[in-house]
């Protein structure tokens, strides 16, 4: 990234970056043989790494990321949510690398603290194609589908977006009538995805 951007915006710094010896592009970290350091205290395991970029859309909502539990980010959930039927309807989409089950918790900090919730536990069957971003919005879209009396996003005071947001850098989420399918949301950022892919082609230092 450092020298895409030295080279796109024209600074002209003198950059050095040293790469890793021994790491391939497709080796997830659990492949390395080294031992899974927390980089906080919301992401104890690895397997929450690789659920986070997709979960943290969570945090813009009023559902439980599961912060204050013992899995953060790998349990989704609030006290109005019906833990099996959600479970159930998630895993008919056998959507790839993931499975859900009920899950039953309560929060001993952040949102709905100390109150009894129901939601889904997410796990990973395949770490290699796991599609987090895509398996969030799956699980968002059901939720607030299935109560959208109950579903609502968070806001910031001071500011004049709402937090989902900021979480996934557009505006798709801030006219609840103007919200797009979930299809056409994936596609689109596919298409955005892949085309950073080519633009970075360029600049990758691993094969």
């Amino acid at each position: 990234m450092a020298i895409l951007v030295n080279a796109e915006r024209g600074l002209g710094c003198r950059l050095t970056v040293v790469p890793c010896a021994g790491w391939r592009r497709g080796q997830l970290f659990s492949e390395t043989g080294n031992l899974w350091m927390a980089p906080s205290l919301a992401i104890p395991h690895f397997d929450t790494a690789l659920l986070y970029p997709g979960a943290c859309l969570f945090e813009g909502t009023n559902l439980s990321e599961g912060r204050g539990t013992a899995c953060p980010f790998e349990m989704i959930g609030a006290p109005f949510v019906d833990g099996a039927r959600l479970a159930a309807e998630m895993n008919a989409k056998n959507l790839p690398g993931v499975r859900f089950t009920a899950a039953y918790f309560t929060p001993s900090a952040s949102k709905w603290k100390g109150e009894a919730c129901e939601g889904v536990q997410l796990h990973i069957s395949d770490p290699h194609v796991i599609r987090p971003v895509r398996t969030a919005l799956e699980l968002l879209y059901a939720v607030r589908a299935h109560w959208p009396q109950e579903f609502a996003w968070k806001t910031r005071d001071g500011v004049p977006h709402r937090f989902i947001s900021l979480l996934t850098g557009c505006g798709a989420f801030e006219d609840d009538d103007a919200i797009p399918p979930l299809d056409r949301l994936l596609a689109q950022w596919e298409a955005e995805s892949a085309a950073f892919a080519r633009r970075k082609a360029a600049y990758q230092l691993y094969e």
